[in-house]
């Protein structure tokens, strides 16, 4: 019995005490803080605009930048990694002092002006030069047949390694899963003659092996694969300000379908509210000038939040520099170079 009245008298005390707490509390004598409405522009932590990780100048509220690499570039030699090198061109060691995190994606196939391969040449000979030589549309570069055996291999290799030197601190925030197609988007232009993309069960082998490199870290997919769904990723389009291609892959979300690359029917699941678990992202299309999307022609961006295209509306307000000129004539921001424009939200 006295126990118990020693226990009621225990939760009594911290009762009152909590009560006191309170009380000393809203009179003001706490670390309190009132915020006034503003209409000051600031970044939402890990979401917003990404520029490359290879910028020297980002303005303060960014958080996020991106960083893609090519097999070619990390594995020079079988084994052998050149993390010394990707690190100081994307500046890792500054991202890291500052807090920045990164958006990654691993790349095997980037379409140029020159022939060239973004594999390693010592693994285009390991795989019996099972590929691609191309030019055509997209330019030129070489295209590995994702169903060889060889290669599938080494990726889980490649992606263990990256998981190992990548996967362990938190810089890594999101992975816009790549490895197969064109600038690791999932297509190629079979056109061309370049074999297609591999059918559901070989694609599993190149997704499982970044679950388990970097456990806890953001996945995104380019399209509402399956096994997008079942996981619980988010998606990326690549294509973002282009109406015709966003409105595509709107409505493969929201219908799934059959996927033309592969030759595979129902290859795609309906996930229409896969952005209230997981992130959804991509790039900005290089087809359009940043000018004419989120300026001249701000109403073609409805498939973007209104959040969005105000933050990027300011954030062109507040540029007074002569807008540049690519390569190809489309005027881009400072900054904003054609090829990598990322977004997350």
């Amino acid at each position: 019995m006295k126990k118990i009245l020693a226990a009621m008298l225990l939760i009594l005390i911290v009762i009152l005490a909590a009560g006191a707490g309170y009380q000393w509390w809203s009179s003001g004598n706490g670390n309190k803080k009132q915020f006034q409405k503003s209409r000051e522009i600031f970044g939402n932590p890990l979401m917003g605009y990404a520029p490359g990780a290879w910028y020297e100048k980002v303005s303060e509220d960014i958080s996020l930048l991106y960083m893609d690499i090519t097999w070619a570039e990390l594995e020079p030699e079988e084994g052998v990694y050149a993390w010394d090198s990707i690190e100081e061109e994307n500046q890792i060691n500054r991202w890291k002092k500052e807090g920045k995190h990164l958006i990654l994606r691993f790349v095997c196939d980037i379409p140029g002006d020159e022939k060239h391969m973004d594999i390693p040449r010592w693994l285009y000979e390991k795989t019996g030069e099972d590929g691609t030589w191309y030019d055509g549309e997209y330019g030129k570069g070489y295209s590995p047949d994702y169903n060889n055996k060889v290669f599938i291999e080494e990726h889980e290799k490649v992606i263990k390694a990256l998981g190992e030197h990548f996967g362990k601190d938190g810089l890594i925030s999101y992975i816009e899963l790549g490895s197969l197609g064109h600038w690791g988007e999932w297509h190629v232009n079979y056109s061309d003659g370049i074999t297609r993309i591999p059918e559901e069960a070989v694609r599993s082998q190149y997704i499982m092996p970044w679950l388990e490199a970097f456990p806890g870290v953001n996945m995104l997919m380019r399209r509402p694969f399956h096994i997008a769904e079942a996981y619980g990723m988010g998606l990326y389009n690549d294509m973002t300000g282009h109406k015709e291609s966003t409105e595509e892959w709107l409505t493969w979300i929201q219908e799934g379908g059959d996927y033309g690359q592969a030759e595979e029917k129902d290859a795609l699941g309906s996930m229409p509210d896969f952005w209230k678990t997981a992130p959804s992202g991509g790039e900005f299309t290089s087809s359009v000038s940043m000018e004419q999307m989120l300026v001249t022609d701000l109403e073609h961006m409805n498939q973007v939040s209104e959040e969005v295209k105000n933050y990027y509306r300011e954030k062109l307000d507040s540029i007074d520099q002569e807008m540049n000129v690519a390569e190809y004539g489309c005027r881009e921001l400072p900054y904003m170079d054609e090829a990598h424009r990322e977004i997350i939200r």
